[in-house]
């Protein structure tokens, strides 16, 4: 069914086919996914990015959600203004967690190799 919905970035107003019962808030979000504005385009931007973190995430902890959930609580704190970089640690990896000027986080990781050797 057709629907007319605001875009949340610029108010615009867009038809969108949704279910008849579809709630206001889906509606605004599929206003969202077809609107040209700045706005909604870079929410778009970040919503991809944000999928593209958790397949990192699922990547480098495939047994171990904990290191995860904490790597996001910590894209989240920047996100939020607190801190301009945040650094974990984890064995032998490093991960130094930051965002780009566009607010986008950005996750560089570095493996450390132990060569002490003892006599």
């Amino acid at each position: 069914m057709k629907h007319e919905a605001p875009c949340p970035e610029c108010g615009q107003m867009i038809f969108v086919d949704a279910p008849e019962d579809a709630s206001d808030e889906d509606l605004m979000s599929l206003a969202r996914d077809l609107c040209n504005c700045a706005g909604a385009q870079l929410e778009r931007m970040k919503i991809r990015s944000g999928n593209k973190i958790k397949e990192f995430i699922e990547k480098e902890f495939p047994d171990d959600r904990a290191p995860g959930a904490i790597m996001m609580q910590a894209i989240s704190t920047l996100q939020s203004g607190i801190y301009d970089k945040i650094t974990l640690k984890k064995g032998r990896r490093t991960y130094t967690i930051d965002l780009d000027k566009d607010g986008f986080a950005r996750v560089k990781s570095k493996y450390t190799e132990n060569t002490e050797t003892k006599f």
